[in-house]
């Protein structure tokens, strides 16, 4: 029996709806709801259980029930108070890859972003480098100009004068 695991993210965390759980199960929303409540200060020891109101239609109008969202930790939790069945198994494994699958692909992006970061740090520091030393030549070239400007002058006098001047 395969599951197929929707997690969304709730205040930068992956959740799971009750009524997925309760779903995959083949079990009554209320009863996971109920579950949660009896064991309220279980839950909370990993974290807020988040309530949600979701609208849903019925034959007689629309309507709204109260959903939990769960973290990883709650959600496996909620499935050792379950009786060991098929289903419940099944359920896990399922949970255990979908939350895997969510951990790699976080890291893996925030290896890219760390990657990025370093790639902008080289840049930047390069960039300074040149920035540095460019300025600092620049610098150091107004000072040095009156001098060599006066050195010039100086040597160019010493050849130019001879070569303009009269024979005796």
């Amino acid at each position: 029996m395969s599951h197929v695991i929707e997690l969304v993210t709730l205040d930068g965390e992956h959740r799971v709806g009750s009524m997925d759980i309760a779903s995959s199960l083949g079990i009554q929303h209320k009863n996971v709801l109920e579950l949660l409540r009896r064991y309220r200060d279980d839950f909370a020891q990993f974290g807020r259980v988040a309530f949600e109101t979701r609208p849903f239609e019925t034959p007689g109008g629309s309507q709204s029930r109260e959903v939990a969202m769960l973290s990883e930790d709650q959600c496996y939790l909620l499935l050792t108070y379950s009786r060991n069945t098929v289903r419940v198994r099944s359920l896990k494994v399922a949970l255990v890859r979908a939350f895997g699958s969510a951990r790699r692909e976080g890291i893996s992006r925030s290896l890219t972003a760390w990657q990025e970061l370093q790639r902008l740090e080289i840049e930047n520091a390069s960039s300074l480098t040149r920035a540095s030393i460019g300025s600092r030549l620049m610098l150091e070239r107004k000072r040095a100009l009156p001098q060599l400007r006066a050195r010039r002058e100086k040597l160019e006098a010493q050849v130019i004068l001879p070569m303009f001047a009269l024979p005796n």
